[in-house]
């Protein structure tokens, strides 16, 4: 009998595990009992793997992670367990209905949001870029509600536009976000307003009259109260056809409306005693400049007396230059466009108008927000403001 070394046997071994027990008992010319009997000596021999310290920290990490895809996976079924309850009070599974059910389910049970994208298969930005939307329409209805809360403070403030809005916010709800978020929650709200027409001017100039130069030339500024003062004529439909005419007083230092006259006619005396009137209700000096147009009432004699009566200084806009008194002429328009067009004082009577009027500029002098002072204050209370810091 052939007697064969170890090594040859591991290679003969090898070369039949690669072509196979027969080729190989051919190629190498060793009977076939032979060989299969070392390959049944070698395999009854062959040493069990050694479980080393690195083999048994990988079982473990293996059996860690297996256990950690097994609560996953727990997890993954509740949820959609949970998710079948959700959807079953919908009327359809929208994508909508997904990423709000995820949202919620997040912040209810403490899941973290990748976890719930993977379940429903749904992209995580999709799902931020949805919650963003959420949280930005959230925010807008809060705003409404806050808006809402300013319009029923006062039955006037519901002509107040985007700024004065916004001014609002801030000051009386402590409530500080940006002009286009009060925009967009006015427009969810149907709030806001269309523009009006602004009122034409009503007096006519007198070319023949003695011309006064123009003082202010367009600057409506002043740096105390009483120092100048704007007036103008407007007139208001009553019923019957009867027209109701108004002059009033404006100070440029706080626009406040500081005296008043109505009657049924645009005689000079209705210009007087609305000047008489702020005279009254101020603590003016002499030396007020007081600015008109150029209409034949402001160049009368009477009125010219009557200024003359306050040692008072006369102003007067230039002939066709109806921008020489815009202030006097905005505070009309604003008149009108918050009170006097939203109701039909052509079916009122004068006295009833009248009262409409006065309760307007009591709103407008102490409750309306005003963008013309650098506290936006209502034009009074920003006066007594003033007057208390400077005694302070």
């Amino acid at each position: 009998m052939k007697n064969y070394t170890t090594q040859f046997k591991e290679e003969a071994l090898m070369i039949s595990d690669e072509i196979g027990l027969r080729k190989a008992c051919n190629k190498l010319g060793i009977p076939y009992g032979t060989l299969s009997g070392w390959r049944k000596t070698v395999s009854r021999s062959k040493p069990t793997k050694e479980v080393t310290k690195e083999n048994f920290v990988l079982l473990e990490e293996e059996k860690r992670k297996l256990e950690q895809e097994v609560r996953e996976l727990r997890k993954a079924n509740a949820t959609l367990k949970d998710a079948m309850f959700f959807f079953s009070k919908k009327k359809e599974v929208t994508l909508v209905n997904i990423l709000d059910f995820i949202d919620e389910y997040s912040r209810n049970n403490n899941m973290p949001i990748c976890n719930l994208c993977n379940v429903f298969e749904v992209k995580e930005r999709t799902f931020y870029k949805h919650r963003k939307k959420v949280i930005k329409q959230s925010n807008l209805l809060f705003i409404l509600s806050k808006i809402y809360e300013i319009l029923d403070e006062q039955k006037e403030n519901k002509n107040y536009g985007i700024s004065r809005m916004h001014i609002a916010l801030k000051q009386d709800k402590d409530v500080d976000v940006s002009i286009s978020s009060v925009r967009r929650a006015m427009k969810i709200g149907n709030l806001i307003h269309k523009n009006t027409r602004l009122p034409n001017g009503l007096t006519k100039a007198d070319i023949n009259a003695e011309k006064t130069k123009n003082l202010i030339k367009g600057n409506f500024k002043a740096n105390k109260p009483n120092e100048k003062w704007l007036t103008d004529i407007t007139e208001i439909a009553c019923k019957g056809g009867v027209k109701l005419y108004l002059c009033a007083v404006l100070d440029c230092y706080n626009g406040e409306i500081v005296g008043i006259a109505m009657a049924d006619n645009m005689e000079a005396s209705l210009c007087c005693n609305a000047i008489k009137d702020a005279f009254k209700n101020t603590k003016a000096g002499s030396a007020v400049i007081i600015h008109s147009d150029a209409g034949s009432q402001y160049t009368s004699n009477i009125y010219k007396k009557t200024l003359s009566h306050f040692h008072a200084i006369q102003s007067m806009s230039d002939v066709g230059k109806c921008y020489d008194n815009a202030r006097m002429e905005s505070f009309f328009a604003t008149l009108k466009k918050e009170k006097i067009y939203l109701i039909n004082t052509k079916a009122m009577d004068m006295e009833e108008v009248k009262k409409v009027i006065l309760e307007y500029i009591v709103y407008y002098n102490i409750y309306r927000i005003t963008t013309t002072n650098k506290l936006n204050l209502p034009p009074t209370i920003y006066r007594l403001k003033m007057e208390a810091e400077k005694l302070a």
